[in-house]
C-alpha cells in the first residue's frame, strides 16, 4: 500500500534523489566507464525505483495531502492534540481561525461568525450543503437565514483550504464537509465526564459545579449544530477513522497516536 505524504516532504525526497543519481553517475564515470546513454537512463530509472517508488524502504510513492479533522468533546484536550499534530507535521491549524478567513472570503462582518460559532439551526436541507446556490431558487441569498450563510460560509472556506493544502481542521462539521476527500482523516476525541470536569476546573479557574455545566451545555450545543447540519450523530464512531479516550493516553501518546494512525509516526 502506497503512502500519501504532506507536501514539505517532497523537496527533502526529491534532494535525496538527485544525490543518489549523483553518486551513482560519480561511481560508474570515475571507475573508468564512461556512460551511454542507455547506461545514463538506466542509472537514473534506478534511482527513481529504489528512491521513489519503492515503500518498502520508505521512500515517498505518492505525493498527497494529509487532512486531519478532529471532532472532540468539550475538556478532552482535542484542540490542543490537534495543533501539535499540526505542529509536528509542519502543516497549517485551523480551528477558530476559520471564523476570520470564512469572514474576509464572504465579506461578512466577523462578529456574526464569532457570535453565532457552532450554533445550531433547527433544520438544513442536504441539497444545500451540496450546492449552497440552491437556496437561490427559493428565496433567495438575501432571505437565507444568518446561521445558514455563516455555516456556507465555513463549508466554502473549509473546501478552499482543503484543495490546496495539508491541513488540520477543528470542529465545524469539517470532517462532513470533506466526506469526499480522498485524503481526509476523521478523528474523534472523547473522555470521561469526571476527567473533564477535572481539566475545565483547573484550565479555567471554575467550581466543580460551574466546569460542569459548561461541558454539558457546550456539548449540548456542538451536538445540535452537528447533528442539524451533517444528518449525522455527533461522535458516532462509524464517522471516524480513529476515535479515542484521552484520559488514557499523556499529550504526547495521543499525538503520536494520530501520527501513526496516518502513517507519520
Amino acid at each position: 500500500m502506497y503512502k500519501i505524504i504532506p507536501e514539505r516532504r517532497i523537496k527533502k525526497q526529491f534532494s535525496i534523489f538527485i544525490l543518489y543519481v549523483i553518486h551513482n553517475l560519480e561511481t560508474k564515470y570515475f571507475s573508468g566507464r564512461p556512460l551511454r546513454r542507455k547506461k545514463l537512463y538506466k542509472c537514473v530509472n534506478s534511482a527513481y525505483n529504489t528512491i521513489i517508488k519503492n515503500p518498502e524502504k520508505g521512500a515517498v510513492s505518492i505525493a498527497g495531502k494529509i487532512i486531519i479533522t478532529i471532532g472532540r468533546q468539550f475538556g478532552s484536550g482535542g484542540r490542543e492534540i490537534g495543533k501539535q499534530v499540526a505542529e509536528k507535521l509542519g502543516i497549517p491549524f485551523y480551528d477558530k481561525e476559520l471564523l476570520a478567513l470564512a469572514a474576509e472570503k464572504s465579506g461578512m462582518n466577523p462578529e456574526l461568525f464569532e457570535h453565532n460559532d457552532e450554533q445550531p439551526i433547527n433544520s438544513l436541507l442536504y441539497s444545500l450543503s451540496v450546492n449552497p446556490y440552491a437556496m437561490n431558487h427559493i428565496a433567495g441569498p438575501a432571505h437565507m437565514p444568518i446561521p445558514q450563510k455563516l455555516f456556507l460560509a465555513q463549508f466554502d472556506t473549509i473546501k478552499s483550504l482543503a484543495e490546496k493544502e495539508s491541513c488540520v481542521f477543528v470542529g465545524r462539521c469539517a470532517d462532513y464537509v470533506l466526506q469526499d476527500n480522498p485524503d481526509c482523516f476523521n478523528v474523534f476525541i472523547h473522555a470521561p465526564l469526571e476527567k473533564r470536569v477535572e481539566c475545565v476546573k483547573e484550565r479555567m479557574k471554575l467550581t466543580e459545579k460551574e466546569a460542569n455545566n459548561l461541558i454539558l451545555k457546550t456539548d449540548k450545543k456542538r451536538a445540535a449544530y452537528y447533528n442539524s447540519y451533517s444528518e449525522r450523530k455527533w461522535g458516532a464512531a462509524d464517522h471516524y477513522h480513529l476515535s479515542f479516550d484521552s484520559s488514557r493516553l499523556s499529550r504526547e501518546k495521543a499525538v503520536g497516536l494520530i501520527l501513526y494512525s496516518i502513517g507519520e509516526s
